[in-house]
């Protein structure tokens, strides 16, 4: 039997085969606004409490099918927190000691008055509230740690970023400023060129950050249009090709010819397009292979397949790579010049498009991330 009036915090179970005191303890109970639940014996108790998260159970000693110490063990078993109030005829310091070793809170003989007992239900229940609130404010005080060491990584990670290529900046204009630059010689236009790289770089780590800034907030507005996936995969190709060519990395495309057009942002869509084939080919070994497919679905959609034959990732470490706070290897996104966003961001903006992107992927044979997008 199940009562409650205006609803207090605490779920009772009241087990007795006494119904004279069954009842009367129940509305008492009741009175008080607690939620209240009644067995007659100690397996109907038992049932009830594998069926629902009771905080508190009062019960009899002496009952049929379960006796009142076996009903405490198994009910404990299942719900570990739960408080136990122990009621018996048949009170000796001997039970009463073998009661609480079994975990009960208290033990009150009969016969007693109902109403006397509701002080001992509430320092119960407030014992089990603050148990609570500690375990939730250990997970939460953990948490807060655990971000903490993230963001210190991840910052540790981002200046390293910003301050190589700013260092390489900053040594070849010093270079030109002492006149050391000549522009028909092929060494000095490598500079110029590690210089754009450099800047490259940089601009790439500020969009991500952008993005994912945005990508947060409210603010995350998609200026939508009808674009076609081949040309986003072909000008990401284009802005990857010198890093493409320093790892002699051969690209196959295999994209389905006369690919309807999809409604998306072109220029975040190509942010999206360019970091996931930026984590291929900074993942990927030299002279390895990235294959890029595209085809339409029967769902009417567009699929997209990126595939390199790189590091590859853990599979229970699969879901962290998209958080930007918990990167897989933070020395390996360091010792492959990256901060741990780039996937993060793709996966923002694929799905505020509405979009979905997976990751198939084993450790030295490579990852595949594949999305789909409605046309």
């Amino acid at each position: 039997m199940a009562m409650t009036t205006n609803r207090r915090e605490g779920n009772i179970l009241v087990a007795d085969d006494e119904k004279t005191m069954r009842e009367l303890l129940a509305r008492a109970l009741l009175s008080r606004g607690f939620t209240v639940e009644t067995a007659a014996n100690g397996a109907e108790a038992l049932e009830k409490i594998r069926e629902q998260p009771f905080d508190m159970l009062i019960t009899d000693l002496l009952m049929p099918n379960i006796v009142g110490m076996e009903l405490i063990q198994q009910a404990r078993k299942i719900l570990p927190d739960l408080i136990v109030i122990v009621i018996t005829g048949n009170a000796t310091l001997e039970t009463a000691i073998q009661a609480l070793k079994q975990g009960a809170y208290d033990y009150i003989t009969k016969p007693f008055d109902p109403e006397l007992i509701i002080p001992v239900i509430e320092r119960g229940l407030e014992k089990l509230h603050l148990r609570q609130k500690n375990a939730e404010l250990e997970q939460v005080t953990k948490k807060l740690q655990e971000i903490e060491q993230i963001k210190s990584d991840l910052l540790d990670t981002i200046t390293h970023e910003f301050s190589t290529p700013i260092a390489i900046i900053k040594a070849y204009i010093d270079m030109f400023l002492d006149g050391h630059f000549d522009m028909s010689n092929p060494r000095h236009l490598d500079s110029l060129r590690s210089i754009r790289s450099a800047v490259v770089r940089l601009e790439r780590l500020v969009m991500n950050l952008l993005t994912l800034s945005m990508g947060k907030g409210t603010n995350f507005e998609l200026k939508k249009e009808k674009i076609f996936i081949q040309d986003i995969i072909s000008n990401a190709l284009s802005q990857l090709n010198e890093d493409i060519t320093k790892k002699n990395i051969n690209v196959i495309l295999n994209i389905e010819p006369h690919l309807p057009p999809i409604d998306a942002d072109p220029s975040k869509l190509s942010i999206a397009v360019l970091n996931l084939l930026d984590n291929a080919v900074k993942f990927n070994k030299t002279g390895g292979i990235i294959r890029i497919s595209a085809s339409q679905l029967k769902s009417k959609s567009i699929g997209v397949a990126i595939s390199d034959t790189g590091i590859g990732i853990p599979e229970e470490k699969i879901e962290e790579i998209y958080s930007p706070f918990t990167q897989v290897d933070m020395s390996s996104t360091r010792e492959h010049q990256g901060t741990g966003l780039g996937l993060t961001v793709a996966k923002t903006i694929i799905e505020a498009h509405n979009g979905k992107i997976t990751l198939k992927s084993k450790i030295g044979k490579g990852s595949t991330f594949i999305f789909v997008l409605a046309c």
